[in-house]
């Protein structure tokens, strides 16, 4: 009797710790599920290397408003580590009351610039740079003056709905 009293508790503690593993490993499962972690293998969109142009340098005294006139450019490079494209579809600024996707085209030798109005592709694995003479986000109507030094934000927003601000150095 002895004996199938000790067999018993050993299986019932047998099985009351496996359903106890089961339990435990079921509930970090359901964690990860809802909380993945984060690391820096994670799939994103990264921003690097963010300039904008002066409109003026420091050792000018022009404090006036730029005219309507006065243009400025932010060139960057976005790269995606997603497995899928994404779409730049907008920017905004407070360092300019429009701020658009532009991509300069050539006709013969005069460079002029065109809109993109369906917005700049960022292909699955790869990085686009915006540079003068290519792509890049054309600013217009500026309340004050861009100069060397100055830090200005910029939000992108891409066609999933990601938002990213980054900052900007004018140079």
């Amino acid at each position: 009797m002895y004996q199938i009293n000790r067999i018993a508790k050993y299986v019932t503690l047998r099985n009351s710790l496996a359903l106890g593993f089961a339990l435990i490993g079921l509930m970090i499962l359901l964690y990860l599920l809802l909380f993945p972690p984060a690391n820096g293998n994670e799939q994103t969109i990264i921003v690097r290397s963010a300039i904008a142009r002066p409109t003026i340098g420091l050792n000018e005294t022009d404090d006036n408003p730029p005219s309507e006139a006065i243009t400025s450019a932010i060139y960057m490079s976005i790269e995606n580590t997603r497995n899928s494209d994404v779409t730049l579809v907008h920017a905004e600024t407070n360092a300019a009351a429009v701020a658009e996707l532009h991509q300069t085209v050539m006709e013969g030798e005069v460079a002029h610039m065109e809109p993109l109005p369906d917005g700049m592709l960022i292909p699955a694995g790869e990085t686009v740079s915006l540079a003068p003479g290519g792509p890049h986000i054309m600013l217009m109507a500026l309340p004050q003056h861009l100069r060397t030094g100055d830090e200005i934000a910029v939000s992108l927003t891409f066609d999933d709905g990601t938002t990213i601000i980054q900052g900007a150095t004018v140079e």
